[in-house]
């Protein structure tokens, strides 16, 4: 599976790329995870019916490794990476509907999307016609509801 990523990222990112060492047991969380394999989870504590909060410094890679953990994923679970800097400038142009397109992800059959939040907590909050929102917040905060009442 190493190999396998260190391959997509050399073919993606050119032939400097590499994978850390030290990135290895993040890296074999994260395909566990991607790969639904249930019993590498369970040993390792993941539970497969939450999301991820990856985090680390700027630059250290996280992107990149969403990027690369695509290849992983069957296709009915592949996800898209969104920068959260274009969810709040779409906001600022289509406005509240943005909350609705984002907060419904794979809930809703004809919204069949997951996502993934590139730099979430970097952004500020948007003023929309005078409200002010913190875009990311709402679509979390709704995601988090749509989930909640379907327990």
């Amino acid at each position: 599976m190493l190999d396998f990523l260190a391959s997509k990222g050399k073919e993606h990112y050119g032939s400097r790329f590499r994978l850390d060492t030290g990135d290895y047991p993040v890296l074999l969380k994260l395909a566990a995870y991607f790969l639904q394999d249930e019993p590498s989870c369970r040993q390792q504590d993941i539970r497969l019916d939450k999301g991820i909060m990856l985090t680390g410094p700027i630059g250290c890679g996280k992107t990149t490794l969403m990027q690369l953990m695509r290849f992983l994923t069957q296709p009915d679970n592949r996800y898209v990476v969104k920068s959260t800097r274009d969810i709040t400038f779409e906001f600022i142009q289509d406005g509240y509907d943005v909350i609705h397109r984002y907060s419904r992800g794979k809930l809703y059959a004809a919204e069949h999307r997951q996502y993934c939040l590139d730099d979430l907590g970097i952004e500020n909050n948007i003023k929309y016609y005078g409200n002010e929102c913190n875009v990311m917040a709402e679509i979390l905060l709704s995601r988090y509801d749509l989930l909640s009442a379907m327990a």
